[in-house]
């Protein structure tokens, strides 16, 4: 098992370093690494930052140095696009219709929305690399959007929330509460510092034991 352990944990080292180099352009992870070349008439998709990045820090992909970058990149992008949040899917977004859906306009869900989901990420990741203030206020901000009660997948970066007649995602509807797990884990994991350092399946099944021993203790009772 160890020797095992010891050829997975240098294979996760080997890739990291692969994958570094080929997407992170020095800023932030690049949204698309073409194998052909593509252009698309007035992106540039250099410049395109999308929701993978917050992503990436969190599972352990970006060294420190690059998680900061990127946090940063997100700061700076927020102030220049006056938008009410940081969480943009895809900054600057891709021109309306190209995706072969009307409704996909710039500003609308995968296409430049703003994504609790992407919120929670972001919040996360800036606990663990040192702008706690900055997760704070993504924590916050989501109270706010959700003090009476209500969640939405994703907003126009306006403030407008999705609508069944604005979005676009079959399988999705636009008060899934996706963004709200990952605030959950920012806020867990990442402010109050509670995280799973043993082996899930090993704590589920010790779990499932000690319910079932308390079952047959009510029953024998």
């Amino acid at each position: 098992m160890k020797s095992r352990a010891r050829h997975w944990s240098s294979y996760a080292e080997a890739f990291q370093r692969r994958a570094n180099k080929v997407c992170f352009n020095g800023t932030f992870y690049t949204h698309h690494v073409h194998l052909v070349p593509v252009s698309i008439d007035g992106v540039d998709e250099s410049r395109q930052l999308s929701l993978s990045n917050p992503m990436n820090i969190n599972r352990g992909l970006a060294t420190h140095a690059m998680a900061v970058s990127i946090l940063r990149e997100y700061q700076q992008r927020g102030k220049a696009q006056g938008a009410f949040a940081d969480w943009f899917s895809l900054d600057p977004p891709m021109p309306d219709g190209i995706y072969g859906d009307d409704k996909l306009v710039a500003g609308a869900y995968c296409n430049g929305g703003l994504l609790p989901l992407v919120g929670g990420e972001l919040a996360r990741a800036a606990f663990d690399h040192g702008f706690e203030e900055y997760g704070v206020a993504q924590l916050l901000k989501y109270e706010q959007l959700t003090a009476n009660n209500e969640t939405y997948l994703w907003y126009f970066p306006d403030g407008r929330k999705s609508t069944v007649e604005t979005s676009t995602s079959p399988d999705a509807s636009p008060t899934d509460g996706w963004g709200s797990s990952a605030m959950l884990y920012a806020l867990f994991e990442g402010l109050a510092g509670l995280s799973m350092k043993a082996n899930s399946f090993r704590v589920c099944a010790s779990l499932r034991d000690g319910l079932l021993q308390e079952e047959v203790k009510r029953q024998s009772a």
